[in-house]
Parts: C-alpha cells; structure tokens; sequence
C-alpha cells in the first residue's frame, strides 16, 4: 500500500462546481462518497448533495474486500 498522495487530478460532482461558493475551493465543498459497488469489480464515487454518479471505474481485477464490517450496508 502506498503511503504518498498520488493523485495527478480529483474528481469533482460538475453540478457542485457550478454551485460552489467563490470562497470554498472544490475540496471544501464537496460531498461525495466512493466506495466498492455490490460485483466487486466497479468503484462508484457518488455526488451526496446531488445524488448522481460522478463516476464509475472498472477494476482489472475484482476486489477481496474480506476486511469488510458485518454492517447491512456491507453484507
């Protein structure tokens, strides 16, 4: 596991773009979720305050989640 920020350009809901105040940078405002969706082989990152997929991004690999929580949201 890498220990360093990677990230070359974050994603960001276009709908919150629009709408975000001048003074919040796009970090600030946003409010998105991303997580592993139900076949194991998607990672979904969602808009909360909008309710739409920002993006879904296919795996070359489908994921071993065993380290999941036992919650209903997980199970």
């Amino acid at each position: 596991m890498f220990k360093e920020l990677l990230i070359e350009q974050y994603a960001h809901c276009g709908e919150c773009l629009r709408e975000k105040p001048p003074h919040y940078s796009p970090m600030e405002w946003q409010d998105i979720s991303v997580g592993i969706v139900k076949d194991k082989h998607h990672i979904q990152i969602w808009c909360n305050r909008h309710k739409i997929e920002v993006a879904l991004l296919a795996l070359a690999t489908q994921l071993d989640i065993t380290n999941a929580c036992d919650c209903e949201h997980c199970t």
